[in-house]
């Protein structure tokens, strides 16, 4: 099964998708489409598994994910020939010699072709199932061209300051040249997102952040602490970014962590290349001392199970 991966920041590599699609099964290729010219991600990829229900699997779980501050765009790939026009592969030569194999929807095709100008018509239920098709084309044409919009300049994703935590200096957009490598050959890096862990629409009560932050500092302890933690208070997604002392201290925390559940949601962790953290947050980069609990506020009760 073939999967179209859009809506990437262009830092992202082919090595990071592999390791993010891989625990969903057997990944037979990964294709991150590139400038020819400029060698640069146009922010998309293909991605083909070699079994159909690990990729629905993948499919299912990541379309959406918030991958370096962007929601992934994850769908079924329709062939390039068919989403052009769904009836050209039917007016070929090829075709006339050898036969195309139409399956349901291209019969229903075939059969609408034949009917035009003779007052034929279909069945009530073929139409339905040929309206299907159509809308799940312009499906995929609406995905890439969505894609092949995608700005060349990554748009941070946290919104403002909060208390007690490093926020970036310069929360606007930026154009980074770096290859955005992790930290490691698996695409690993000493930071990661939470996600989920908070909706700012329903935090009322003063210092909330603060509370959570506290939260998130007691989870961490066990797998080394964090030496930069930053609340995105604002952000829908409810997103905490955190560096952790070094690679490993942060793959322990993500694989505690990830899946989760913080307050009645449940958490998804990814990692986040070092070099982009470094560019939003310019302060974690001499950050090596582990955070502290605040004590006036730890009366809150810690969220996860």
């Amino acid at each position: 099964m073939r999967l179209f991966v859009g809506s990437l920041h262009e830092d992202i590599t082919e090595e990071m998708l592999a390791n993010l699609f891989k625990p969903y099964g057997s990944v037979e290729k990964i294709e991150l489409v590139k400038d020819p010219e400029s060698g640069a991600s146009k922010g998309y990829a293909f991605v083909t598994f070699l079994d159909c229900e690990c990729g629905k699997k993948a499919m299912e779980q990541l379309n959406g994910f918030e991958l370096a501050g962007r929601p992934m765009k994850v769908n079924p790939v329709i062939a390039r020939q068919e989403v052009a026009n769904p009836m050209h592969s039917l007016d070929t030569e090829d075709a006339d010699k050898s036969g195309v194999d139409l399956g349901q929807t291209g019969r229903l095709g075939l059969m609408a072709k034949l009917a035009e100008g003779t007052g034929f018509k279909l069945p009530k239920s073929a139409e339905q199932a040929l309206s299907m098709r159509e809308k799940q084309i312009q499906a995929q044409i609406d995905a890439s061209r969505a894609a092949a919009a995608v700005s060349s300049q990554y748009r941070a994703t946290p919104t403002s300051a909060s208390s007690g935590n490093s926020g970036p200096s310069t929360p606007t957009n930026y154009s980074s040249s770096s290859s955005g490598a992790a930290s490691s050959s698996e695409g690993k890096s000493q930071c990661f997102l939470l996600q989920n862990m908070f909706n700012p629409q329903l935090e009322r009560e003063p210092g909330w952040e603060t509370e959570i932050r506290n939260d998130v500092l007691e989870a961490l302890a066990p797998h080394g602490g964090a030496v930069h933690l930053y609340i995105d208070r604002q952000n829908p997604l409810g997103n905490i970014y955190i560096k952790a002392p070094d690679v490993k201290n942060a793959e322990s925390a993500i694989k505690s962590l990830n899946g989760r559940y913080f307050s009645g949601r449940q958490v998804k962790a990814a990692y986040i290349p070092l070099a982009n953290y470094s560019k939003i947050f310019p302060q974690s980069v001499s950050a090596t001392d582990t955070l502290r609990i605040n004590r006036n506020h730890a009366s809150h009760s810690n969220g996860y199970r």
